[in-house]
């Protein structure tokens, strides 16, 4: 069994108003969740129907294995510190979710 690695991965980040908000990795047309109205983020779907033509996607990292992937956009995440990228966020500040009791 012949086990290729691909290298069809990708970085992008989502500027607006030129801000970074959130970086993310996939394979290429990943990044396109972002201008769909679609995305698994509430907060960029809350912005794209909200002022679409100020957000701006562009990939900044290609060629990647899903590995070399994975630990660039952790590391692009870290260092630009984006507020739409909520697990990040939630797992570096130690936020913890409680449930609310009846």
């Amino acid at each position: 069994m012949n086990m290729t690695i691909k290298n069809e991965y990708i970085i992008y980040e989502v500027s607006y108003m030129n801000k970074i908000i959130y970086i993310g990795m996939g394979e290429p047309g990943r990044e396109l969740h972002v201008l769909s109205g679609k995305s698994n983020n509430p907060k960029l779907n809350e912005l794209f129907f909200k002022d679409r033509e100020n957000i701006k996607v562009l990939v900044i990292r290609e060629g990647l294995t899903k590995d070399e992937a994975l630990e660039s956009e952790r590391d692009f995440i870290m260092a630009a510190e984006p507020e739409f990228n909520i697990q990040h966020n939630q797992k570096n500040h130690k936020v913890k979710k409680f449930r609310k009791y009846t």
